[in-house]
């Protein structure tokens, strides 16, 4: 719903109240103005309400859509409206819904109103509601249901229990061991843990302590700091039997480490008569202190049982508020060979695959216990604070996070009010991101022949967050009002193709509990995410209908779309784009998408969104700039990439804009592909646990057979470390000559100076042609460039990673320098440089290629390692930060 809804209804209500005072000296009765009967009597497709003879609400049928105001009121003798209440078909498709595990989908129709039917095979149970409903926004109604395997493995229900519970609610606190290993920058608001556990008379006193040594097991995990903690774990423990007691409380100041709660949990004693699983939940909703703001909320449910005290609907009602009202996420582990799943499904939280555990028998906490500890995820956790973050794709609302409607007041000669619609996207917690042409007015034509000029409008402008009907006001809703709109200086409001770009910012931070910034395009990628025709893109909007002018943005009390919408559309190639552009490449900066679908749905402004399949991030790659071909299935963007720039100037002083790792150093990126700068220098932090195990593999001596580990470089002296591409790579050549000119200076301070390479291969060729100055090693099993994190290329990346700026002008050093080379042997393997201190205290450098012709600044690592001076390069390097360890 608009904001100025708002605005209206109060003014309206000042205005009233002001006419009564004054009338009430004048006239002792007023009589209130009747309206002529309203002149629709029916709607086809639909039906009306009436209350009273004052208002009257209309309604659909399912798979049609309301085009025009969805209710008129009579005030002052006149219908708020009088134009005719109209329900079309409704539009459009959802996509297929995605295969289930141990099931089948039945149902071939995917158009809104449409059902499909969700049947699981033998010996697997349906977990939620079996049908869904294709909505009017285009998506599957609830949650995707989970056919739940019977006999489920206990490892698989480690793993799991590991990989949703452990490593993702624990990535939240800088307490929990998974939260340690997430960057710096990533924002952590703490946890807020709350653990309930049975101890029934059912529960055997045996495997009560079984199940309380698995608390204390978690909350070693989590690590637990209660009382006045801004970033860690507050944990609270209730036990449940008929009665409930809290062990100790979320700001019990006593419980100031892990150690602390597990003696607090010795004194807890079975048999404690019935289940008051309904108390224990009603508890936890009244008896916690205040929460933190931001800080994520879980509750695990440890039982045996279904509730025999209370009633079940009550259990679940106080199970639906903390889930709703509260923001807790529920996990639930029941044990026993009874247990009901179903209940569990109903208790826990959605999707239920990921907050359902059962096991058969106590005994296998142990097995859960030694899964956890001895299995690292494969991959760090993404921090829930990160830009393009997304939990669960089931959930509509988070999987855009950062659509805004953004509305615009126009002008108006008869004092009306008048609305234009765009839409933009969330890049920061105070800026949004959308079109230029969305504060450009286009007049009458006024005096024939005269040229139109258009007029930038920016005094009215209200984004809203959280939007979802145009009509209804929306759950998560917050209404803004622009503190500024920068319109980007070269853009041209006749010409909508070119630098078609603006940013709002809000009157105030966006809360990140609720919303999310989308993250700003990876630079320093070899194909980028808008040149991989390969990737699905989304749209979304309420796509107002095209037209040759400003007007199609302009609300006039009903659209076809009330409801947002969105749809995954393909990349057109950019000879195609730029025909329909009518201009050549290197003029427009645009990206075209659609491939054939129909792409109305969007709106001005509106975000086309690729998925980083690396990382699992959001990202926008373009905004909407023009959609008059849409109805041809295909929509024109401006690309994000060429903006990067422009962009941070004015978002970076923002205090809390969410930057990725891939966009660290996005200056010195973007002028590598874009082709004006030497090369970037790319330093990422390394944990010293990382070190520790990459330090374990083992490396060959080329003037040995006798294998050393790799942490005996840096033992007895500090030491610099370049991993090598290949030793017939002339990239390589340049970087190893480079590295050889402070070879001296190193000497002087006791510094050891080694390159490593990943075979023999190409060996004799560098070492005849004295590129290099210190120790050489090989790491034939490359296990030291997964662990420090270095990248591959394939066949599809590496050739485009050959023919951009950096690597043609390393090329033209090569040559000029006559250094030889040949693309024998590992091609698609970088490297990197790696400064450690002696001893390995610290890590003073950590330095990863994300091209094939960068490399470290020579003059950097004497910077690093406090040796004064510097040597003369052919070449100027991008300047680095010195310490990296985290």
């Amino acid at each position: 719903m608009h904001p100025l809804k708002y605005s209206l209804i109060v003014f309206g209500t000042i205005f009233i109240f002001i006419s009564l005072s004054i009338s009430a000296k004048t006239t002792k009765k007023s009589k209130t103005k009747e309206c002529e009967p309203f002149p629709y009597a029916s709607l086809d497709h639909g039906r009306i309400t009436v209350s009273g003879s004052q208002k009257y609400t209309f309604h659909c049928d399912p798979g049609f859509l309301l085009a025009s105001p969805r209710q008129v009121r009579c005030w002052r003798g006149r219908w708020s409206s009088t134009r005719q209440p109209k329900c079309i078909q409704a539009q459009g498709r959802c996509e297929d819904p995605p295969p289930i595990d141990g099931g089948t989908i039945l149902g071939a129709d995917r158009e809104v109103g449409s059902q499909v039917q969700y049947i699981c095979h033998e010996n697997f149970m349906l977990l939620g509601n079996g049908v869904r409903t294709c909505l009017q926004s285009c998506h599957w109604s609830g949650v995707a249901p989970t056919c739940l395997d019977k006999k489920e493995p206990v490892q698989k229900v480690a793993e799991r229990l590991r990989n949703k519970f452990v490593t993702e609610v624990g990535a939240h606190s800088t307490d929990s061991t998974q939260g340690r290993l997430l960057d710096s920058a990533s924002l952590k608001l703490g946890l807020e843990l709350v653990i309930l556990v049975d101890r029934s008379s059912s529960v055997d006193p045996v495997d009560f302590k079984r199940g309380i040594d698995f608390i204390k097991f978690l909350l070693q995990q989590f690590g637990v700091k209660n009382g006045n903690n801004t970033s860690g774990t507050r944990a609270a423990v209730l036990a449940f039997g008929t009665n409930v007691d809290i062990l100790f409380n979320l700001d019990n100041k006593t419980i100031t480490s892990a150690a602390a709660a597990s003696n607090a949990l010795d004194t807890l004693q079975a048999g404690g008569g019935g289940t008051a699983l309904q108390e224990a939940l009603m508890s936890v909703f009244t008896q916690l202190p205040e929460l933190r703001p931001g800080a994520k909320r879980a509750l695990f449910v440890l039982t045996d049982g279904e509730p025999n005290v209370g009633s079940e609907e009550d259990t679940l009602f106080f199970a639906r508020e903390l889930r709703d009202e509260r923001n807790f996420e529920i996990f639930t582990l029941g044990i026993g060979k009874g247990i009901n799943r179903q209940f569990l499904a109903k208790l826990a939280s959605e999707p239920a695959f990921n907050h359902i555990f059962v096991l058969d028998k106590y005994s296998n906490l142990m097995t859960v216990m030694q899964t956890i500890k001895d299995k690292k995820p494969k991959n760090r956790p993404i921090s829930p604070s990160r830009c393009g973050y997304v939990k669960s794709e089931q959930d509509y609302l988070k999987t855009w996070p950062w659509l805004s409607a953004i509305y615009i007041g126009l002008p108006d000669p008869r004092n009306e009010t008048k609305l234009s619609l765009c839409s933009g996207a969330l890049i920061c917690s105070q800026w949004i991101l959308t079109a230029a042409a969305c504060f450009y007015h286009l007049p009458g034509a006024g005096t024939e022949g005269a040229p139109i000029q258009p007029q930038l409008i920016t005094s009215e402008v209200f984004p809203v967050l959280g939007e979802v009907d145009l009509i209804n006001d929306d759950r998560n809703q917050i209404n803004f009002y622009s503190e500024k709109v920068v319109v980007h200086p070269n853009f041209n409001p006749l010409n909508d193709l070119r630098d078609n770009l603006a940013l709002v910012k809000l009157n105030a931070e966006a809360p990140m509990g609720i919303f999310r910034p989308v993250c700003l395009p990876p630079t320093d990628k070899t194909i980028l995410l808008h040149q991989n025709l390969n990737t699905n893109v989304s749209i979304a909007g309420w796509g107002l209908a095209p037209s040759s002018g400003v007007d199609n943005r302009v609300i006039s009390g009903g659209t076809e779309h009330f409801h947002v919408s969105n749809i995954t559309v393909v990349l057109e190639d950019e000879g195609e784009c730029h025909r329909l552009s009518g201009g050549p490449a290197k003029s427009s900066h645009l990206l075209c998408a659609g491939f054939g679908k129909q792409t109305c749905i969007g709106d001005l402004g509106s975000p086309i969104i690729a998925v980083d399949p690396t990382t699992n991030l959001h990202h926008v790659i373009g905004v909407l700039c023009s959609k008059k071909r849409c109805t041809k299935g295909i929509n024109q963007y401006m690309e994000i990439t060429n903006y990067i720039k422009w962009i941070d100037k004015h978002c970076a002083v923002s205090r809390r804009c969410f930057i990725t790792d891939a966009r660290k150093h996005h200056f010195s990126n973007s002028a590598v592909l874009l082709g004006s700068f030497t090369p970037p220098i790319n330093i990422y932090t390394l944990k010293m646990e990382e070190l520790q195990k990459a330090g374990e593999n083992k490396i060959k001596p080329v003037a040995s057979e006798e294998e050393v580990e790799l942490k005996s470089l840096w033992a007895d002296q500090d030491c610099v470390i370049t991993f090598f591409r290949r030793w017939g790579c002339g990239f390589c050549r340049v970087a190893a000559k480079d590295m050889s000119s402070i070879k001296p200076k190193l000497d002087e301070k006791n510094v050891r100076l080694v390159g490593i390479g990943v075979e023999e291969l190409g060996l004799e060729e560098f070492q005849s042609g004295n590129f290099f100055n210190g120790d050489l090693f090989i790491d034939a099993d490359k296990k030291c460039y997964s662990d420090l994190g270095y990248k591959r290329y394939n066949i599809l990346t590496i050739v485009p990673a050959l023919v951009v700026k950096t690597s043609r002008d390393a090329i033209s050093r090569v040559k000029a320098e006559n250094l030889g080379g040949d693309m024998k042997g590992d091609k698609y393997q970088v490297g990197g440089t790696l400064v450690v201190s002696k001893g390995g205290e610290k890590i003073l450098l950590n330095h990863k290629q994300e091209s094939l012709a960068d490399h470290v600044n020579p003059n950097e690592i004497l910077k690093c390692l406090g040796i004064e001076g510097e040597v003369q390069l052919p070449s100027s390097e991008a300047p680095a930060a010195c310490d990296a360890s985290g």
